[in-house]
């Protein structure tokens, strides 16, 4: 158990949606490894609670790092519901918590009824209804994550700091997007939102992981079950006999999830960067005439011919060409056109950041993770039980304010308030917990004056006191003798009280 005084910061949390998706899986975790406060809005799944839908997440990136991450408060609502859903409890901490909202929650669909449905009800209503929570709560920085393509069909070169008026789009999907960052650019707001417009997003460089396959993962998928299945020639190659309609340069602008998790945490805590937009963009895409190389090297296929004359048409020539192409429709606006976007705000706040190359290498990790998953039906990997961290807590929470209240007996001349001594503040009232592992999470026990105890989920701005343990050594602690444990702790408690800086361990 160890111990250290916190910064004297007032709402120190980061309010983060969206964080059941690829990208927020990716935000939490550089998130939480980045030592910031985190609170997550997240709605129940169909199997699961919205707890365990965060612990899942969590448990796997413990299990990739080897070691044990902090918990985020978890906020049960849904940005489609007025005041995202929370209870007026819940609203009350988020407003004397959260200094900071991260809204990245949003649904990738191309086409449906407009406002009456998908992607309309999450991308634009669910923004308003978030627009209205930040002024309802005070809240002070205001991030958004947008798409580049709120650019629509653009030939000239897309400037980070241009908001174009009524762009062409190719679907639904762009035009919500679209109308949702226009609210967010004129919400009256205490600061400019900072906004981060990424390209297209694919799976980890590093391990091929997605969560989703949409994308240059639809179209690896397509290959994956389609070409296994086609006749050899000659030579022994897979024949996938195919006309496409574009040259094969044309340069698709993919970058992979890691690399826009970790610029976006990073222009997080810049604070010079706050109020500017972002385009989360390659220095070089990758073309169809790769990619195609790369899968002829991975399947050992032939067959694909690059026709720009067919003007976007798509022959149904075979079989084969039929269900690529039934396959990959949605795509097909997309075929030959893809903007070139400026990245001069990128490159001046985080050009050190260098996006990763989708070589063969990269794309032979996506491939083989994409199988292994079995393109999104493998059976998901199963949580570890989870412990109530907040019963801990409740536990410990009258032995720590029978021996607060001793030690303010015994220590008349060295009160202590909010990592401070001073004669005519009161003496320590609240203690932080950081509980590591399942179950865990942050909380702060406070001692109100009239002697009870109470026990709020996430750490209090100012504790004089913060500890941080695993919930499994927490537990096993509670089991241990309990006058060795009083005793260890009152003495630990003393020794905090002395010296109220540095840390200490139990």
């Amino acid at each position: 158990m160890t111990s250290k005084n916190l910064q004297n910061r007032s709402k120190p949390y980061w309010l983060l949606t969206g964080v059941t998706g690829l990208v927020g899986q990716y935000l939490l975790k550089d998130m939480l490894n980045s030592g910031m406060h985190v609170a997550v809005l997240v709605r129940p799944g169909k199997k699961q609670s919205a707890e365990a839908r965060i612990e899942a997440i969590v448990q796997r990136w413990e299990s990739l790092q080897g070691s044990l991450l902090p918990r985020p408060v978890v906020l049960v609502g849904d940005v489609k519901t007025p005041n995202l859903g929370l209870t007026a409890d819940q609203t009350d901490w988020v407003a004397g918590n959260v200094g900071h909202f991260l809204h990245n929650a949003a649904i990738l669909k191309f086409f449906g009824p407009c406002h009456s449905g998908e992607p309309w009800q999450t991308n634009v209503v669910g923004t308003q209804h978030v627009l209205d929570f930040v002024r309802v709560t005070g809240v002070e920085q205001f991030h958004y994550v947008s798409t580049a393509y709120v650019a629509g069909r653009q030939s000239s070169v897309v400037r980070e700091d241009d908001f174009p008026e009524n762009p062409s789009f190719r679907n639904d999907y762009e035009h919500s997007k679209w109308v949702a960052e226009g609210m967010v650019r004129a919400a009256k707001l205490p600061h400019p939102p900072t906004i981060y417009r990424p390209v297209v997003i694919a799976g980890d460089s590093n391990n091929g992981f997605t969560s989703t396959y949409h994308g240059l993962y639809l179209y690896l998928r397509t290959m994956a079950l389609l070409v296994p299945q086609q006749h050899r020639d000659e030579h022994g190659k897979l024949l996938t006999k195919i006309r496409l309609p574009m040259s094969g340069e044309e340069q698709r602008n993919v970058v992979p999830v890691e690399w826009v998790s970790a610029v976006i945490t990073h222009l997080l805590k810049t604070p010079s960067a706050a109020g500017k937009t972002f385009h989360l963009a390659p220095k070089r895409g990758i073309t169809p005439n790769e990619l195609i190389q790369y899968c002829y090297h991975y399947f050992g296929s032939t067959g694909v011919e690059f026709c720009p004359e067919l003007d976007g048409q798509h022959p149904l020539e075979n079989d084969f060409a039929s269900k690529v192409f039934d396959s990959i429709r949605i795509y097909q606006d997309y075929d030959t056109s893809d903007p070139h976007f400026d990245t001069k705000n990128l490159d001046k706040y985080a050009g050190h950041l260098e996006c990763p190359v989708l070589n063969e290498e990269v794309i032979k990790r996506y491939l083989e993770f994409g199988e292994r998953d079995r393109w999104g039906k493998a059976k998901p990997q199963s949580i570890e039980s989870m412990f109530d961290g907040r019963e801990c807590i409740e536990r410990l929470s009258e032995e720590f304010v029978d021996l607060l209240q001793h030690l303010a007996l015994e220590c008349p001349d060295q009160p202590i308030h909010n990592g401070k001594t001073s004669g005519d503040q009161s003496r320590v009232q609240q203690i932080g917990f950081q509980l590591l592992g399942p179950g865990g999470g942050p909380f702060t026990l406070s001692l109100t004056p009239s002697g009870n105890v109470h026990v709020q989920p996430g750490i209090s701005s100012q504790p004089p006191l913060l500890l941080q343990m695993s919930v499994r050594s927490l537990q096993k602690w509670l089991a241990s003798d309990y006058t060795q444990r009083r005793q260890t702790t009152a003495l630990w408690l003393q020794r905090q009280i002395n010296a109220t800086q540095g840390q200490s361990t139990l």
